[in-house]
């Protein structure tokens, strides 16, 4: 007896969906559309995104340096119209370049582990940016 009621219930469930099926299919039919109602898509191909001009490259220090001197040259090359800044835990340097791109400042770091931020700023106002890492230590190893 418990099986022929599961039984009916899924073939009530079949015919159910079918006969809703069925009207909403009717229904879908008798809908008109004017041509006032339809929209126009136009289709647009992406463009791509133009290259960058900007570039900075870092000559001194290399990364991850151990140095014995409170000072550190920093020099490298960009853009000839950029506007560079240099910057590290004591002190905050901006420069321009050279006609050719290329800069060098000296900044002061402290005791220890120092992080450099280099950022090169294109007139645009793009802006590229690398980093070094500088351990100043007065041993000797």
């Amino acid at each position: 007896m418990k099986t022929e009621k599961v039984v009916i219930s899924f073939i009530a469930i079949a015919i159910g969906l079918f006969v809703a099926g069925v009207a909403f299919y009717f229904y879908q039919k008798s809908k008109t559309v004017s041509l006032t109602q339809t929209a126009t898509i136009t289709k647009t191909s992406p463009t791509s995104t133009p290259k960058s001009s900007l570039f900075l490259i870092i000559d001194e220090p290399t990364d991850e340096d151990v140095i014995d001197a409170k000072t550190v040259k920093v020099s490298g090359k960009t853009i000839p119209n950029a506007t560079i800044i240099i910057s590290t835990t004591i002190t905050q340097e901006v420069v321009r370049p050279a006609k050719n791109g290329s800069f060098s400042v000296t900044v002061t770091i402290e005791d220890g582990q120092n992080l450099i931020d280099i950022i090169s700023i294109a007139p645009t106002g793009e802006e590229i940016q690398d980093a070094r890492t500088i351990t100043y230590s007065a041993e000797n190893f």
